[in-house]
């Protein structure tokens, strides 16, 4: 649940340098946001902790999805163009 009790969705990315937070549909509750990159944490527990500080309520790990070999260049691409345009 986030804030204004609407239910939403953030994208979780681990990677060697830590745990990124990523909203692509920020524009829905933070209309005049320029970035969709939220922060990063050490953990997941930090990561729901700052999740939570952001939009309020009570947040959780919903499915963790893993990443096939072959597409591992491409998510490392994006997850680096995505951190270097952060706020």
């Amino acid at each position: 649940m986030g804030r204004l009790g609407l239910s939403h969705d953030i994208l979780v990315i681990k990677d060697n340098h830590g745990i990124h937070l990523i909203d692509p549909s920020i524009w829905q509750i933070f209309p005049r946001k320029r970035k969709i990159y939220l922060g990063s944490a050490n953990n997941i527990k930090g990561a729901l902790t700052l999740a939570e500080s952001i939009y309020a309520g009570k947040w959780g790990v919903s499915e963790r999805l893993g990443i096939n070999d072959c597409y591992n260049t491409r998510i490392n691409d994006l997850t680096k163009a995505i951190l270097e345009n952060k706020d």
